[in-house]
């Protein structure tokens, strides 16, 4: 089963520095494993070519998001922050439903206006598991899962070598090829591929897992010598001292004070 969520359509460019996300989720036999591209945009521009997207939510949990970038970081802090009360409360790590229960009600409580889709995947007393949160407060489990804007290109990958109870370097290459597949056939995704393992014993974060091939070189100069461009209108306006910077210092701090 495959989950295509979206975000809401009336983003300013501002919001859209997330918004163009590739993040992949795969269910190995005894783990998860958790992918993603390293390109945040901001409308057409890369914003950054080596972005984390990958959060710490506890230490059988992490956690991945897309939609403004403001709105996943103090999401995924206040799901760490919550979890981590729990764990010194229980004495022993968080379930994934607990985690996925916490992102419903908040994000239902704010009716779309926190712009913000988080997939969490981990390992807990019950097994593996793959929770998609949407940013009205919808919750899916499924094996596998693909958002962002190179989903469809990854998704092609995942249901055509999809199979169950794959090993972990199986279903890391499989991650690293559907994630190449997004950035290969869309321009908001890009750079290198993240790689997080998360087992019953322990957790992995391979940062880069893969390093872009594509590196291209500046062509040409972009220097100009002085004289280029031509100054058609030249004006000097000579300015008189009232006052020197001492007594100018004094009228500011006094009306500091005032305010």
């Amino acid at each position: 089963m495959a989950v295509h969520q979206r975000l809401p359509s009336n983003l300013t460019e501002l919001e859209r520095i997330l918004f163009f996300l590739c993040l992949y989720f795969f269910s190995a036999h005894d783990g998860v494993v958790l992918g993603v591209d390293t390109r945040a945009t901001s409308g057409e521009v890369v914003a950054d070519k080596n972005c984390s997207k990958i959060h710490y939510i506890a230490p059988n949990i992490y956690c991945c998001g897309t939609g403004t970038a403001a709105d996943t970081e103090k999401t995924t802090d206040m799901l760490r922050s919550n979890l981590a009360l729990q764990i010194l409360s229980m004495g022993h790590n968080p379930r994934l439903i607990m985690a996925s229960r916490i992102l419903q009600d908040f994000l239902f409580r704010h009716k779309g206006q926190i712009s913000a889709m988080l997939l969490l995947g981990g390992v807990d007393c019950t097994g593996s598991h793959i929770f998609t949160a949407g940013p009205y407060g919808s919750v899916n489990k499924a094996p596998f899962a693909t958002v962002g804007s190179g989903d469809l290109p990854a998704l092609v990958v995942f249901e055509d070598r999809f199979k169950p109870n794959m090993t972990e370097e199986d279903a890391k290459l499989l991650v690293r090829d559907a994630i190449s597949a997004g950035n290969m056939n869309d321009l908001g995704s890009g750079s290198n591929v993240d790689l997080c393992v998360i087992r019953k014993n322990g957790t992995e974060y391979i940062r880069p897992f893969e390093s872009s091939n594509y590196k291209c070189e500046r062509q040409g100069k972009c220097k100009y010598p002085e004289g280029t461009t031509t100054i058609v209108k030249k004006q000097t306006i000579n300015l008189d001292l009232v006052e020197d910077i001492q007594t100018l210092c004094s009228v500011f701090s006094r009306s500091t004070l005032l305010i």
